[in-house]
């Protein structure tokens, strides 16, 4: 028997076994970086889901500011802040609790919006599929005056600046397209 043969074949047998190794290795990492990013999809699609939902059901909060600002017009601001300063000479100490509930509610979905974002749980784009441009809007030009109303002295701008930066930079406008 020539060992010096038999050698050369098992040496063949192995670097063709490696190569189907590598082979089917490389499908292996090409099937689970497939799965990883279709899950990734699904997942981004749960929670774009899930704000649209949330946003949703602040439909009733939303009304209600919305009755407010149609009333009190720019003014606004000046009334609120002055009525949650002192409700009970206020000429809508009845209804300030109720308005100060879903100011509240509104604004909370935006600020927890911006810390997601910031800390890397909700990808921008998800954020901007997920809400309309109409809605950051609002918030921006008609829920943080009112939190900045509530208590000018605690305000930060940090949620103002960060929702019209995004509403600059992300959403475009119909002439912008």
């Amino acid at each position: 028997m020539n060992w010096t043969a038999i050698g050369a074949i098992a040496t063949a047998m192995a670097a063709v076994a490696t190569a189907i190794y590598v082979v089917f290795t490389y499908c292996l990492l090409k099937s689970m970086n497939k799965q990883v990013s279709h899950q990734r999809r699904s997942s981004e699609a749960e929670l774009m889901q899930r704000l649209m939902a949330r946003y949703d059901g602040l439909f009733a909060h939303n009304q209600r500011l919305r009755a407010f600002w149609d009333i009190s017009g720019t003014d606004s601001p000046t009334i609120f802040g002055a009525a949650i300063a002192n409700p009970e000479t206020s000429p809508i100490a009845a209804q300030i609790r109720g308005l100060n509930d879903s100011r509240h509610e509104v604004s909370r979905f935006f600020v927890s919006i911006r810390k997601l974002v910031g800390a890397g749980y909700l990808p921008k784009d998800v954020l901007v599929a997920s809400l309309e441009r109409a809605a950051v809007e609002w918030f921006v030009e008609r829920i943080d005056p009112l939190d900045r109303a509530k208590a000018p002295s605690k305000y930060s701008a940090a949620d103002r600046e960060y929702f019209a930066g995004l509403l600059a930079r992300r959403f475009q406008t119909p002439q912008d397209q």
